[in-house]
């Protein structure tokens, strides 16, 4: 809590309702404070109004710091004339006239404004005012660079999220800017492109990128050093079937409604082959589960 309290009285007399001069008081931090301080103040301005007779405007409003360990409140200064405040002509400033031809040029000189960015992000890459928000607040580096990605991955939300979620981690992390990230918006973009093709899962992705961050490489490159490479779809499947066919009592649980039993489906899957997809492993076991007799 923090009062500064400005107080004066009105003393009735014979002669009407004297108002005494104003005098505000701070340091007050409490509820208790504010009450105690007060209570003084009032009676200190009644007495010095007695012996002074002293009215609103006779003198300089004053400014008292109270002292809770002595439980009176003690003069700081007066406050005399506006100058006390530097509110008074600056005599070194001239007149400045600016031109409608100035305005003009300036206002082309701008560019596009932040407001109208973050709705150009929005309309043209389909993603949501929040996301727009995050990536223009970021600076127009790391707008380019997100647009580059977004172009060349053809799929905004998801060149906006891996923009959010691990290059700018990795920016402050690392304390760096978006210039100075290993990996250009092409490889980024590559990146994104097999994931949402179902090449690459993201963990895996998230693993590769990390990679690429550290060491260089492209995303082939990186992806062959991992032994990451991309599982035939009959493959696949076949090893879905296998799993299936060996999980009776899972398959029971997901035909009676329980499909999160398809979790086990997946881990068994990534233990046989890291290089299957999780999304694409849970839906081939749920349809071969489902229809099993």
């Amino acid at each position: 809590l923090r009062v500064d309290a400005n107080v004066n009285l009105h003393v009735s007399t014979d002669q009407g309702v004297v108002a005494t001069p104003i005098v505000e008081v701070k340091n007050m931090n409490s509820f208790r404070s504010v009450e105690r301080a007060l209570a003084y103040e009032a009676q200190r301005q009644f007495e010095q109004w007695q012996q002074t007779g002293h009215r609103l405007g006779d003198v300089p409003k004053q400014t008292r710091g109270w002292d809770e360990t002595a439980n009176v409140t003690r003069a700081q200064r007066h406050k005399e004339e506006s100058s006390d405040y530097r509110y008074f002509p600056d005599p070194d400033l001239v007149p400045v006239t600016v031109g409608p031809e100035q305005v003009q040029a300036i206002r082309e000189s701008l560019g596009e404004l932040p407001a109208a960015l973050r709705q150009r992000l929005e309309t043209t890459f389909g993603i949501t005012a929040y996301d727009a928000d995050v990536i223009v607040s970021q600076g127009r580096a790391v707008v380019d660079f997100f647009i580059e990605t977004a172009q060349a991955c053809g799929d905004g939300k998801q060149a906006a999220n891996w923009v959010q979620q691990d290059v700018l981690r990795t920016l402050n992390e690392q304390r760096i800017t978006i210039d100075q990230y290993t990996v250009s918006s092409a490889q980024l973009a590559q990146l994104i492109s097999k994931v949402t093709a179902g090449q690459l899962d993201r963990s895996r992705a998230r693993d590769v990128l990390a990679t690429m961050v550290r060491e260089g490489g492209t995303v082939d490159e990186v992806m062959r050093a991992k032994g990451i490479e991309q599982v035939d779809e009959s493959q696949l499947r076949a090893l879905c079937q296998e799993i299936v066919d060996a999980n009776p009592k899972i398959v029971a649980d997901i035909q009676a409604g329980k499909t999160k039993a398809a979790g086990a489906f997946v881990g068994q899957a990534k233990k046989r082959n890291p290089n299957v997809n999780p999304a694409r492993v849970m839906e081939i076991c749920l349809e071969l589960a489902r229809a099993k007799r």
